[in-house]
């Protein structure tokens, strides 16, 4: 793109200072400086009001490398910001048209008062405003290289510059410079004539710059007077603000207060939840302790009724054995009865009461045989009830752990207040839930224990009654063989051997399993 460029004012504030173009708008050079303590050719002296810009606050200039690109540098000390980002001190960035430029942030609320521009091409904006731009820069260039060897006079430069506090008087020219007309030998008249006409324009620039100072001046008295009463009427609500601040902090604290405070009790009153929950918990472990104890002696019984269990299975095999020794000894008695028979012919009265005798003895075998397996069958109710309950003590063990557990989760969460406090209570009364189903529990397993003592006496006495029913068959045994003895009938003597082989034979089926419980 061209080299002729501007920055077009686009906020009030920016707005107020004139540039060459009699407007807020700066045509730039290819060096140009803005600050409000610059009077060198090719820069901005801006107002000395404007305080938040430094005296050199930045520059822009093209490209060494690349004349057809625009560069912008920061040299401020508050900062200068393009596109709302605020650039890095002393480091060159691209300038592009449609970046804005501000060397003035606004206060907040107020941004009227940004001290920002819009950078563009002079060409992009009108054939107008390129010709302005073209025609000052020549006329910049034209003033350099006909005054090449003077020094710029003080408080005016090339570029239009801010006004000052002081009026500029326009000095006629020096008496000297026209001495120096009239010596045609030492000064040539053509650069005399170019000094003069450039003194004349700068005359009547210096005179248009001192009706802009007074205008300027009393713009920013009217801004002053208004910044003025913004700021009391800024200070005024600030003040009601502070109060209304100050008031709703008071009721603030009172209230956070008010809460902390019952936010304590429910605190407190949750530790003592807990504390009670704990010691009740404690008399529910102290008491499964003690059923673990009884569970164990219930466990010792239950050893000792397997023995016993164990010592009646071993009686049961001798019986057993017995019966079968009397099995192998049935050929002698059959012997036996054939040679008894011959003596029992005399005696059939006194065999048939035998026979009574013998058949009343054989009932009563058999109800002792059904009792012994009634106490056998008892026996193993028992042993399935004792795994029962040694279950329900396994269970109740797994139920105090859970109980443990639910203990200490609510106490790691007594902080919260009022949580921790419906948390309590729920565990307390799952305590006295639990407590009560252990005491039951309890209750059901002394009654098991009680119930299993009576059983195994029940057993021992079965045993007892049973070896005692045995003495007694082993009693009318021998009962019957000294009465057969005695039989000296014929008929006698074959009732008695039929009645003896259906006795033997049943015994030798099955029917004499009457001698041991089933």
């Amino acid at each position: 793109m061209g080299t002729n460029c501007l920055l077009i004012a686009s906020t009030e504030a920016s707005k107020a200072f004139e540039g060459a173009s009699g407007s807020g708008d700066l045509y730039l050079t290819t060096n140009t400086r803005l600050g409000r303590n610059l009077a060198s050719a090719g820069s901005y002296q801006l107002p000395q009001a404007w305080q938040q810009v430094s005296g050199n606050h930045c520059r822009l200039y093209t490209d060494p490398a690349d004349p057809s690109k625009w560069l912008i540098e920061d040299t401020s000390t508050n900062g200068t910001h393009l596109n709302k980002k605020r650039l890095q001190r002393s480091r060159p960035t691209p300038l592009v048209p449609g970046d804005t430029v501000c060397i003035s942030a606004a206060p907040p609320g107020q941004p009227s008062l940004a001290i920002e521009y819009v950078f563009k091409r002079a060409s992009d904006v009108s054939p107008e405003v390129e010709k302005a731009v073209a025609a000052f820069i020549a006329s910049l260039r034209k003033r350099k290289a006909a005054s090449p060897g003077l020094k710029q006079p003080s408080g005016t430069a090339s570029l239009p510059q801010a006004p000052s506090n002081k009026a500029i008087k326009v000095e006629p020219p020096q008496p000297e410079v026209a001495a120096a007309g009239a010596a045609a030998s030492k000064v040539d008249a053509r650069l005399l004539r170019q000094l003069q006409a450039c003194q004349k324009d700068h005359a009547q620039e210096l005179a248009a710059e001192q009706a802009k100072q007074e205008a300027l001046q009393k713009e920013l008295k009217e801004t002053a007077a208004l910044h003025a009463k913004t700021v009391t009427e800024l200070e005024d609500k600030l003040k009601d603000a502070e109060d209304k601040a100050r008031e709703k902090m008071s009721n603030h604290i009172s209230a956070n207060e008010a809460a902390i405070k019952a936010a304590r009790l429910a605190a407190k009153q949750s530790k003592e939840a807990a504390a009670t929950a704990h010691e009740r918990l404690t008399a529910a472990n102290d008491k499964a302790a003690l059923i673990e104890q009884q569970l164990c002696s219930l466990q010792e019984e239950r050893d000792k009724l397997a023995a016993s269990e164990q010592q009646l299975k071993q009686d049961l095999s001798k019986a057993e054995q017995e019966h079968s020794k009397l099995s192998s000894s049935n050929a002698e008695v059959q012997r036996e009865v054939t040679r008894l028979t011959r003596q029992v012919a005399s005696e059939a009265e006194k065999l048939s009461e035998a026979t009574t005798t013998i058949q009343n003895m054989s009932e009563q075998l058999e109800a002792e045989a059904a009792s012994a397996a009634a106490a056998q069958q008892h026996a193993r109710d028992t042993d399935a009830e004792v795994q029962a309950a040694r279950k329900s003590v396994e269970e109740e063990r797994t139920a105090r752990l859970a109980a443990s557990a639910q203990v200490s989760e609510l106490q790691s969460r007594v902080a919260e207040a009022e949580a921790t406090a419906q948390r309590a209570q729920h565990a307390e009364a799952c305590a006295q839930k639990e407590t009560q189903a252990k005491e039951v529990l309890v209750g059901q397993i002394r009654s098991e224990i009680e119930q299993a003592l009576r059983d195994k006496v029940a057993l021992h006495q079965a045993r007892v009654e049973q070896e005692a029913r045995e003495q007694q068959n082993t009693d009318a045994l021998q009962r019957l063989a000294g009465a057969l003895g005695h039989v000296t009938s014929s008929e006698a003597t074959a009732s008695a051997s039929i009645l003896l082989r259906a006795h033997v034979g049943g015994c030798s089926n099955g029917s004499s399993n009457c001698h041991r419980p089933h």
